[in-house]
């Protein structure tokens, strides 16, 4: 009895999770541009928003905003079962504003990645507390976590990408 190990011990060691994790490598890839920057051309009566070219040449009617790549932590807490169980997790999100982002926002351009912070945190939140509540059965304290942490990726990311915000979450419960 004791050469074989019961599902638990492996578990607890990490045996299976580790060779499920090589076999099937999801990966959400993102490529963020770090040197993205609009341009606000104000000229007269001839407004217009654009990225900011190779070899651009700043005149003075050009205002330049840059789309910095931020990274967001997000720490939550739920609890489980009447309270029996709390989980806490967290999200490390890297996203960047996209030109269409931006055309939709231009009023608040200077603060934008403040603005998709305060707007985008509720919808992210309920998110997590939305998988986290769906675990129906104990599987998930057989199995592991990992299949959960990706969802809520998942979630996130097409929840900001569906906003044309460029993101790349990992979570960790």
């Amino acid at each position: 009895m004791n050469s074989s190990a019961t599902e638990i011990e492996q578990w607890l060691i990490g045996s299976d999770l580790e060779n499920e994790q090589e076999q099937s490598p999801e990966v959400w890839d993102v490529h963020f541009d770090e040197e993205r920057q609009l341009v606000f051309s104000d000229f007269g009566p001839y407004q217009k928003l654009y990225l900011r070219p190779k070899n651009f040449i700043k005149r003075f009617y050009h205002t330049l905003y840059p789309l910095d790549v931020e990274n967001w932590l997000i720490s939550d807490q739920v609890q489980l079962y009447d309270s029996f169980c709390t989980i806490d997790t967290q999200l490390d999100i890297r996203f960047q504003a996209t030109l269409e982002y931006a055309e939709r926002q231009m009023e608040i351009l200077p603060e934008i990645n403040e603005y998709i912070k305060t707007t985008y945190h509720k919808a992210i939140s309920e998110q997590i507390t939305r998988n986290l509540l769906n675990l129906q059965d104990d599987s998930w304290v057989r199995m592991g976590l990992g299949d959960i942490e990706k969802a809520i990726e998942l979630a996130v990311n097409e929840l900001l990408v569906l906003e044309y915000i460029q993101a790349q979450t990992r979570c960790t419960i």
